[in-house]
């Protein structure tokens, strides 16, 4: 098994707040265990499906998937890929909470 290297600072600033730094790839690994569940996508395109007004049809055109493809993620047939997830989570938090995208720490958390 390759050992890999991750690179973390943890200090305050100025003001005593804490901050905290790593390396790529260790986000990279946080990131993935924040992905949001099958259910959670379900119900993420749901709410953006309704706070939106949108047909499945149209959903799809958002996301730049095949209608098919939408309707799987609906179901809960398939599970969309981790940079489809992404897109989804961005439209979900931009039509639902928008402010939470002002802040990096919450891309990497996935706050939802």
């Amino acid at each position: 098994m390759k050992r890999q290297h991750f690179h973390q600072r943890v200090g305050f600033d100025a003001n005593g707040s804490l901050v905290c730094s790593a390396s790529g790839e260790f986000l990279g690994l946080v990131n993935g265990i924040h992905q949001p569940t099958k259910a959670d996508v379900r119900v993420m395109l749901e709410k953006l499906r309704e706070v939106l007004g949108i047909s499945v049809a149209a959903l799809a055109a958002l996301l730049g998937v095949p209608r098919i493809t939408a309707r799987r993620w609906l179901n809960g047939s398939r599970s969309p890929s981790g940079a489809a997830k992404r897109l989804i989570w961005i439209l979900y938090t931009s039509a639902t909470a928008p402010e939470t995208l002002a802040d990096g720490q919450n891309w990497l958390s996935w706050k939802r």
